[in-house]
Formats: structure tokens, sequence, C-alpha cells
């Protein structure tokens, strides 16, 4: 059963209205987008302004849907644990119960996950997070450890290098049996002022560090980031994303994401953030448009694709949402492979029509038996484009 939300928020959001945007870096917003809700959030204080609890919510054709809670609880002023829940029915379920760890200086310095395990009826360990700190307090390794099948090993871990006060190095690794590997890694670039003007991402390539992609970030004579522009490499660097920040004095109150297309920008999501009288976010909405620019201009190095978001919720149990936006109809697949490459479900193999799609995996094979829990790979293509995102499978 479906739960209808508040008439006034319902009127609010689908009544907004279309706009034009004719900002732009390579070229211009053409058209009109046509705004869907997809997403929202609702954030509770407590007395002395704590948040105590976030619900978030998806959009399903005509109502809100209940999707996922987090009841947050404090000890000194500091958060000690969080517990998530999921909504099947109107009905919550428990999933995650984190607990968090603090020093003398209220650095956190370990943070324990549990998920509740439906075949065992209670919580069972997931893994935990331990962080250290230099002697001036600044964060300098974080290191994610996990169980699986009651075995106990890290998995992955973070580095950050500093230059004075600005971090100028943030370095990813996963552990395998070779020990730790370098995935990815950061560069971090700074003005006169101090202010993050650029980050850039690199990923190993033929055991070689080769750029990915980078955001420029343009903030405003106040020092609030205004823009950020997303690039990826192929001869040269060409842009992808732009994120347009708007405020009301030091808030901020809508992020509008444009994707591009053939040397011009199309709005594809926007978030809005309401605040109360204390300047305290209480809602935020995420919106999707369903509009394409028609443009004649050609770019060859700005080829359309697939643009896929990574699944929600991940972990997850007792299933994932898989969703994926076409810019042109094309064919689709989606598979499951285990952790020993072995296909477990074909989710899709079939010919789209441009726009928004999704596809949700329940954790049954194609047999129709539940898998054991663990580590799985989504693998998606679409024409030459091809991508494997990994996901984790708690019973």
């Amino acid at each position: 059963m479906k739960s209808k939300r508040n008439s006034i928020y319902r009127y609010a959001y689908r009544n907004w209205g279309l706009f034009i945007l004719f900002l732009s870096v390579t070229g211009t917003c053409q058209g009109q987008p046509v705004w869907q809700p997809m997403w929202n959030w609702e954030t509770s204080y407590d007395s002395i302004g704590q948040i105590v609890e976030i619900v978030e919510s998806d959009y399903d054709f005509e109502y809100w849907s209940l999707n996922r809670r987090q009841e947050l609880h404090y000890n000194e002023g500091l958060l000690s644990e969080k517990f998530t829940q999921y909504a099947e029915s109107e009905t919550w379920y428990d999933q995650f119960w984190i607990t968090t760890t603090y020093d003398t200086s209220g650095h956190e310095i370990l943070r324990y996950d549990q998920y509740w395990s439906t075949l065992d009826t209670q919580w069972a360990d997931w893994g935990y997070r331990s962080k250290l700190y230099d002697e001036n307090g600044r964060l300098t390794e974080s290191t994610y450890e996990s169980w699986f099948d009651d075995i106990h090993r890290p998995t992955s871990r973070n580095i950050y290098t500093y230059n004075g006060d600005e971090l100028q190095l943030h370095t990813y690794e996963e552990f395998t049996n070779d020990g730790w590997i370098s995935i990815y890694r950061w560069y971090f670039e700074y003005d006169s002022l101090g202010q993050n003007i650029e980050k850039r991402q690199q990923s190993i390539q033929w055991e070689m560090w080769r750029d990915l992609k980078r955001s420029i970030y343009i903030y405003d004579s106040y020092g609030l980031q205004i823009e950020e522009l997303i690039q990826e490499i192929g001869v040269d660097w060409y842009p992808t994303i732009r994120l347009l920040k708007t405020y009301e004095g030091t808030n901020l109150v809508e992020v509008l994401q444009q994707n591009s297309y053939q040397g011009s920008w199309y709005s594809r999501a926007r978030w809005t953030h309401y605040f109360d009288t204390e300047n305290r976010e209480f809602y935020q909405q995420k919106d999707v448009s369903y509009w394409i620019p028609s443009t004649t201009e050609y770019v060859p190095h700005l080829k359309p694709q697939i643009q896929v978001e990574p699944p929600f919720p991940n972990p997850f149990n007792p299933q994932t949402t898989i969703r994926y936006h076409l810019p042109t109809e094309s064919n689709v697949k989606i598979e499951i492979y285990n952790i020993e490459g072995r296909m477990v479900r074909s989710l899709i193999a079939a010919d789209h029509v441009a726009g928004d799609h999704e596809r949700i995996w329940n954790g049954v094979d194609d047999m129709g038996d539940i898998v054991e829990s663990g580590l799985y790979l989504v693998m998606i293509q679409s024409g030459k484009y091809q991508k494997t995102i990994r996901i984790l499978y708690l019973k």
C-alpha cells in the first residue's frame, strides 16, 4: 500500500514550472527540462539541534513510498550509534547497525558495522573501519576490514597526504593475495585563498598511473562553491557533467546537474534543499529530467552513452535497484556474476527506448535459488559501453 505525502508538499514540488538555462562552458543549454520527482529526504532534530532521524522516500508514478530510515544516537555530542532500516509495504525492517568510538580529542578511531541477518534473525558482523591521525589531528589513514564466511580480513584503505593544512593526495588501495594494491588516487590543487580549485583522479592502467577524470571548482566572491565541472580524458580533457549551485545566504538551496550532449548542456537532475528558521535542513528532494536536447552540432569526442547510477542500497538485503539512463534507443544487457566469475543471473538483455530505466535484483539466481552472502559483480553493457560494479549481498 503506497503512502500519500502531505498534499502541500506534492503541490509545491510538482508545480515548480519549467525553466530555461543559458549558462554554458562549451555550448548552450537548449530546450526545457521536464522534471519528475525521484527521491526525498526528511530530517528531524532533537531539542539541541542534533539530527536524530533521516527518512528517505522514492516516488512511484503518483505517490511517495517509504524506502529507508536512519536513526542516530549521540554520546556527549558525538554520534555513537546509527540504525538503518528499509521499508516493505510501509513496515520497517532492520538493516544496519553502526557503532562509532572516538579518542579524547573527538576524532573517530573505530566504526563497527553490523547487518541484520534474516537467516539467523540476529545482528551479524559485517566489518569495521579504523582511522589514524598525525600529531596535528589530520586524518592520514582509513582502513576497512570485513568478514567473509567467518574469515576476518582487510579489504580496502584510504591514505591521505598533506602539504601544510592542505590535502594534496588521496590514495585508495585494495587488499589482494599480493598485499595492498593501489587502485585510484586523487590530486588536489588550491588557489591563493586556499580554495580547492581542482581534484584530479587517476587509475592504474598497464602498471602506470593515468588520468581518468577531474573536477574543476568555481567560487563566488564570498568563497561559496557555485560550480563543479567534471571532465574525462580522451584525446584531451572534455566536459561530461557540471553541477550548478545556488545559495540563500550560506544555505545551499539547489544543485542542478547538467550533462554534456554533443557540445550542449542539458539538465539531468536537481536537488532542492529546504531550511527551517534556525537554518537547519529539514527536507531535500531529488528530481530527474526526461528531456533530451535537439542539436545538430557534432563534437567527435563527446559520444552520448549510458549513464549508470550506483546500485542502491549497497550492501543490500533483500534487494538492490540498478538505475540507468539511455540517451538513445539501444540494446542493454545486465548480468550478475559471483566472485569466481560465474554468471548467476541475467537481469535483462533487450532493446530499450531512450530515457530512464531500472532493474531490481533480489539475490536470486537464474534457477530461482537465493544466492550465498558475499561479493557480486554487476556487468552492464550497451553498445561499446561496459561497466562493472561491485555489490555486497548480506543475508
